[in-house]
């Protein structure tokens, strides 16, 4: 019975570090692809606006980018299952926006795109490089008693970034 107990409590323990990392890399990922994506417009020579759900070399490179922030920022928060949480993390705001529509009842076919599945495909692949190079780098190259100092930074700059988007919807 005790054996079971210790087992089981590292496992309750990481929950609210998942769910922390996964709405952290969230926020950090796109705000990190929001700031590089005119560079990808530059370097693609288009314009990822002019075609906002269309496959253009343009929106798969900023789904791309979009997807190793997600995956990177995730990883390096939870330090420990960097892919799982990446993935998760890209398809966090997919599944909620969906969930929403489903339990308003709202009819979401002018919102999302009807070949949301290769959007998903392409970013979940990114934000999986993206979640094992931010858990590499974690767990390699940082030392142990920074680790929970960066967490904790990175979960600030997530806060930082949702209260910045929440002054903005407010002030519309």
């Amino acid at each position: 019975m005790a054996d079971a107990r210790r087992t089981a409590t590292p496992a309750l323990r990481s929950i609210p570090r998942a769910l922390l990392a996964i709405g952290g890399g969230c926020l950090l990922g796109i705000a990190f692809a929001a700031a590089v994506e005119p560079l990808s417009d530059l370097l693609v020579g288009t314009m990822s606006a002019s075609a906002p759900w269309g496959i253009t070399p343009a929106n798969v490179l900023d789904q791309i980018v979009e997807g190793l922030w997600i995956g990177f920022f995730a990883g390096l928060i939870m330090r420990s299952h960097g892919k799982l949480i990446g993935v998760l993390a890209y398809l966090f705001p997919c599944v909620a926006i969906l969930g929403i529509g489903y339990i308003d009842r709202v009819n979401l076919g002018s919102v999302v795109p009807s070949n949301l599945p290769f959007w998903a495909a392409i970013g979940s692949v990114a934000a999986l490089a993206g979640g094992s190079l931010g858990e590499r780098i974690s767990s390699r190259f940082l030392p142990s008693g920074l680790r929970p100092e960066l967490s904790r930074f990175l979960l600030f700059c997530a806060l930082a970034v949702l209260l910045g988007l929440l002054r903005a919807v407010w002030r519309r």
